[in-house]
């Protein structure tokens, strides 16, 4: 999706889940430090606002909350890749998944990861995605990445909602077994009735078929994918 589509928090929550089910998820986020990411991951997990979080503005029962959180084993099945010095570079990258032992790994802004070789191609990401499913086949673990698409296109329609053809390398469609498109209305209109919520919309799907799904998003947390009994 295009910017401000959550897709971060998207990932989080998928990240959690599998964690509560017991598999080790290892989390490469290219764009927020792992700080952020962890406060994000909190958020969602404690059901507390991001901007209460960063202001320092919790309250007792929060904190209860917080504490009761963290006594969950869950987390202790999620790591973060980021920050260092060549943190950006494809073989940097490969080489923390061939490691990490993962069950799922998820990357948080492919278009950010480089391809050390600097040649020019016409397709930027068709070596780096390319080298990642490759990777990911060989070691039978799934692999899901976010990209951000340019607004430009979407902005210029009368139906904001992103479509295939907003993919900017051919490679982004050909290479995924599954592609889903994040749209959230009231990035187009501010008095929109579906605030809260996010459309997924299925437009490849190996394995099925193609669909669209509204899901309600509670504190970042993206509330469907859970049981009911995780949503107040």
């Amino acid at each position: 999706g295009v910017s401000g589509t959550r897709k971060t928090e998207y990932l989080l929550t998928i990240a959690k889940f599998n964690a509560e089910l017991g598999n080790k998820v290892l989390f490469i986020g290219l764009k927020n430090s792992m700080e952020n990411l962890s406060m994000r991951l909190l958020s969602i997990s404690c059901k507390i606002p991001l901007k209460k979080l960063l202001l320092n503005k919790v309250t007792k029962e929060d904190i209860y909350d917080i504490y009761e959180n963290f006594l969950d084993n869950y987390y202790n099945n999620i790591s973060f890749y980021n920050h260092n010095g060549s943190y950006m570079g494809l073989n940097k990258i490969l080489d923390e998944i061939r490691n990490s032992y993962a069950d799922l790994i998820l990357i948080d802004d492919l278009e950010m990861i480089e391809d050390e070789r600097n040649h020019f191609t016409k397709d930027k990401m068709e070596y780096v995605l390319k080298s990642i499913k490759s990777l990911g086949i060989q070691l039978s673990v799934p692999m899901i990445g976010a990209y951000s698409i340019q607004s430009n296109k979407p902005s210029s329609r009368a139906d904001h909602r992103p479509m295939l053809s907003d993919m900017e390398y051919r490679s982004l469609i050909s290479y995924p077994d599954n592609i889903q498109l994040l749209y959230r209305d009231e990035l187009y209109d501010e008095d929109t009735v579906y605030k809260n919520m996010e459309e997924i919309i299925v437009v490849k799907n190996m394995l099925g078929e193609l669909f669209a799904v509204n899901v309600v998003v509670v504190n970042n947390m993206f509330a469907n994918l859970f049981k009911e009994d995780d949503v107040q």
